[in-house]
């Protein structure tokens, strides 16, 4: 069991996201990792082995207004940094948190990526790698085509360079939404939520996300809105 969440809005984010996962932490404590999406438009990664407490010191986000986390419980693969989530496309150019299993990460692995080493030994590694090959257009119609070659149970957020935006995608693994002003907040638990926000929505399976400064686009699981 895991912990996911995410944050669009103003502050530090880096900091708001870790006080996330310390609510998560119930959910996964054997490592812990943040992505922000920095001003010049590049995705910073900090990830820590052990308790989220060791990522305060070293966070970033001071001046970030888009950004994921996560806390995990391993599955795949020990419970160090280079497991620990988010996950990098090759490029840079794609962030990854995962709840889940995804049951055809060989499959995937051996069509795609056979001649590819693979930083992790996770499968949610798969998900950055194929945004990085298919969804070089940073869009959520590339999102989604990447998210329907997956099988399994997930709930998945995503961000892009130059994009102050947060892509998500439920399957049979809980993901919540809520909405506050342009402020916004994603999490694998509504218990992030507190007192900031009166109302949540909670994803569908098979549903998609589109989220952003000031609102939030659902998509069905054919792509329409």
């Amino acid at each position: 069991m895991c912990g996911i969440a995410g944050y669009i809005g103003k502050g530090n984010v880096g900091i708001k996201l870790v006080g996330y996962l310390e609510k998560l932490e119930y959910r996964g404590y054997d490592s812990a990792g943040v992505a922000v999406v920095t001003p010049h438009g590049e995705i910073s990664v900090v990830k820590r082995a052990g308790e989220v407490k060791k990522l305060k010191i070293a966070v970033p986000g001071d001046e970030a207004q888009t950004g994921i986390a996560h806390t995990r419980w391993a599955t795949h693969g020990r419970a160090d940094e280079i497991n620990a989530h988010p996950h990098l496309s090759p490029d840079g150019s794609w962030a990854v948190v995962h709840n889940g299993i995804i049951e055809n990460f060989d499959d995937l692995k051996r069509k795609y990526f056979a001649d590819e080493e693979f930083f992790s030994r996770t499968d949610s590694e798969i998900i950055p790698r194929l945004l990085g090959r298919f969804a070089r257009e940073k869009t959520m119609a590339g999102f989604m085509k990447c998210v329907r070659l997956l099988a399994g149970s997930f709930a998945i957020a995503a961000v892009a360079e130059g994009r102050n935006e947060i892509y998500l995608a439920k399957e049979k693994s809980p993901l919540y939404v809520a909405k506050k002003g342009t402020f916004l907040t994603v999490a694998s638990d509504p218990i992030c939520f507190g007192g900031e926000y009166g109302e949540y929505y909670s994803l569908l399976d098979g549903e998609f996300a589109h989220c952003f400064e000031g609102g939030v686009e659902f998509y069905d699981r054919d792509g329409k809105k």
